[in-house]
């Protein structure tokens, strides 16, 4: 199948709740790209949405450059650069182990694209491991999937508060005010990147298995389980500032602005008293499966 009269598609590489992403080869300029296809029939139509919001990053080393977008046949079509494999898949092909150098670069890293994200008025509302990504020609971090994303600032207000909201993301890394039905702001995110450095610490979290009926009681048991955890006995062996800044976030109000430059000092002054040169070589750079999203 070739899109526009321009784009191959090689092989299906992806898939999400909004359809299918390809390996495809683009015939002007024999690059290798990555294609996102969308049905018009889909309940959800995400990609619209994504690309509003590509278009307002614009480019940078933070997220994949957009080559194209528009429709063929029955679907919505969003064409982006090629990245690397994501943080899950890393962490799965690294036997689940991350060195500790390499989670303090990626706090940092964490930290740098929210504050990108958040300078532009914009919420990712879906944090999680399989949303970042090693771009392979800068080889740090970057992030995609914005089909939940949305604006946090409108014409230069900040949105108001609401409750009784769905859960908008993925449960295991979410807030505890998002399972709680809450509007999502910048604090959310936050804590949402807290629970990932937990993950890549514990190689687990406590709420990880939890079976229920439904996603309504799943949800529940998640949020009662991040609500009950023991943070002085689960953060044991794991430094301070990581304890630190999940009660930070916590305690954060809905408007707030999250002092990003106090984190990342922080971590910073960490990562320099460990001894580790902050030169963001990461262990997992050599690893010959970082091929594809």
């Amino acid at each position: 199948m070739k899109i526009n009269n321009r784009f191959e598609l090689i092989k299906k590489i992806g898939k999400g709740s909004f359809g299918n992403v390809y390996l495809c080869l683009d015939n002007i300029n024999q690059k290798e790209a990555a294609a996102k296809l969308e049905s018009k029939k889909s309940d959800k139509q995400r990609l619209g949405n994504e690309i509003t919001i590509y278009n307002i990053l614009g480019i940078n080393n933070y997220v994949p450059k957009m080559i194209w977008y528009g429709t063929f046949e029955n679907y919505n079509v969003l064409v982006m650069e090629k990245m690397g494999l994501s943080l899950e898949k890393i962490f799965i092909n690294s036997n689940k182990t991350f060195s500790k150098k390499s989670i303090f670069f990626l706090t940092i890293e964490l930290i740098n694209i929210l504050e990108f994200l958040h300078s532009k008025g914009i919420i990712h509302r879906d944090i999680k491991p399989a949303n970042f990504v090693i771009n392979p020609k800068t080889k740090r971090l970057s992030i995609l999937d914005f089909g939940l994303s949305k604006k946090y600032m409108v014409d230069g207000n900040h949105i108001s508060l609401k409750q009784n909201k769905s859960l908008v993301g993925t449960l295991r890394y979410s807030s505890i005010r998002n399972h709680k039905g809450y509007e999502q702001s910048r604090r959310d995110e936050i804590e949402s990147i807290s629970y990932m450095l937990l993950y890549f610490f514990k190689n687990n979290l406590p709420w990880m298995g939890i079976e229920a009926k439904n996603k309504k009681d799943k949800d529940r048991l998640i949020c009662n389980s991040k609500m009950n955890l023991k943070l002085s006995d689960f953060y044991e062996g794991i430094p301070e500032e990581y304890k630190f800044m999940l009660v930070y976030s916590r305690k954060m109000k809905f408007e707030s602005k999250p002092d990003y430059k106090m984190l990342k000092a922080m971590f910073t002054n960490l990562i320099s008293q460990e001894g580790i040169q902050l030169d963001f070589k990461y262990d997992f750079n050599n690893c010959s499966d970082v091929l594809y999203i």
